[in-house]
């Protein structure tokens, strides 16, 4: 199973404009090999702006590894030997729809979607920007149900397209796929096309929806994206039952098989468990991100350790510096060697005290390049 790192996902400017700074000395090129990006976080708002696109990005940008190459200073990402698959990010579209109109209901949600990406030419831009970007994969776009969205009166809102849309979803996002899939062909032609196209399947669609979406596409899929795992409802029982309803496609021997956010090492640990593993095979989570800048610097919330032994996360804090370079002192080839480590450490409670600087996001970012080798360490191994 092959591990991707997500480049900009979560966390405000400071902590990604310390992954800028810190990715040329400290990301290692096996990790950087794998990179998924989101169309949605580099040309959508996020939901507090009235207009979900970003006009100036949307002018600016045409080719995303270009464009991440010059953030982070680096022309690897520009190589052959760099792997990026390009996910659509749809859920950022649901979440500044739903952000606006807390009270919409699922039908006018999704006719909302429908009206935008056609008055927006979302879609086209996708199909532009894959092309000239030379991705290795590029997921197709559907209208997922974010496990929890944020509404304008600060209460979380669950589920919030009911199940009995589930139909016309499955067919508005089997005919997304046949637009993505024709206009890469008519623009790069049917080879380029079949290898690029990875086609997304909602993980809580049982079989008969599946089999519904199938029979609604032109074309016949060779790679797979399973997304909608990560949410906490999703237990090792219920992922059992999907797995078991994807391998009665024979999904498992697509030329890719992606789950999209998995849900972490556990769901990770679980994937494979379950029978799909192997070099085809692949996952991403954002738990390294987010747990690497959970740590406040007010310091009533604090950031994450992972320890590549136990998978344990240890929150930092003065009384758990000496712990955590204990463990870290017991790995056989961590990222990091020990005096590394300290710096970091020394630099998140700085931060978490109240004394942020770029010295501390660097730190932050570092940390962050650690949580992410733990996760492929596990994933890969």
């Amino acid at each position: 199973m092959k591990f991707y790192f997500i480049y900009s996902a979560g966390g405000g400017a400071g902590d990604w404009n310390g992954v800028k700074r810190a990715w040329r000395d400290r990301m290692p090129e096996y990790m950087k090999s794998r990179i998924l990006l989101k169309f949605g976080d580099v040309f959508l708002e996020h939901a507090s702006a009235q207009r979900m696109i970003r006009p100036q990005r949307w002018k600016k940008i045409h080719n995303l590894r270009d464009w991440m190459s010059e953030n982070v200073g680096d022309k690897f990402i520009q190589s052959k030997n760099c792997n990026i698959l390009l996910d659509s990010g749809t859920s950022k579209a649901v979440n500044h729809i739903a952000h606006h109109n807390p009270m919409m209901s699922s039908r006018a949600l999704i006719d909302t979607f429908r009206h935008i990406f056609e008055e927006e030419g979302i879609v086209e831009k996708y199909i532009s920007v894959i092309c000239e970007s030379n991705v290795n994969s590029a997921v197709s776009f559907d209208i997922p149900d974010p496990f929890k969205v944020r509404s304008q009166n600060g209460n979380a809102r669950l589920n919030i397209i009911d199940r009995e849309s589930n139909d016309e979803l499955i067919k508005l996002s089997a005919k997304y796929s046949n637009d993505i899939y024709n206009g890469m062909k008519n623009k790069q032609g049917s080879g380029y096309a079949a290898a690029v196209m990875t086609t997304i399947i909602n993980g809580t669609w049982s079989q008969e929806e599946v089999e519904l979406f199938l029979s609604k596409l032109d074309y016949v899929p060779d790679k797979i994206a399973v997304g909608a795992l990560s949410s906490r409802s999703v237990n090792r029982e219920v992922l059992k039952k999907y797995l078991n309803s994807l391998r009665s496609f024979d999904f498992e021997k697509a030329t890719q098989l992606h789950f999209l956010g998995c849900g972490g090492l556990e769901k990770a640990a679980a994937i494979k468990q379950y029978g799909f593993d192997g070099d085809n095979i692949s996952v991403d989570c954002s738990t390294f991100i987010n747990r690497s800048i959970d740590g406040n610097t007010k310091g009533t919330t604090q950031s994450g350790y992972f320890d590549y032994h136990t998978k344990r996360l240890l929150r930092i804090t003065p009384d758990t510096k000496s712990q955590i370079l204990k463990v870290h002192s017991e790995v056989e080839n961590p990222l990091y060697t020990c005096d590394e480590m300290e710096d970091i450490l020394d630099m998140v409670l700085m931060h978490q005290s109240g004394h942020s600087s770029d010295e501390t996001y660097n730190a932050r970012a570092g940390l962050m390049f650690h949580n992410a080798d733990v996760h492929r360490f596990h994933v890969e191994k």
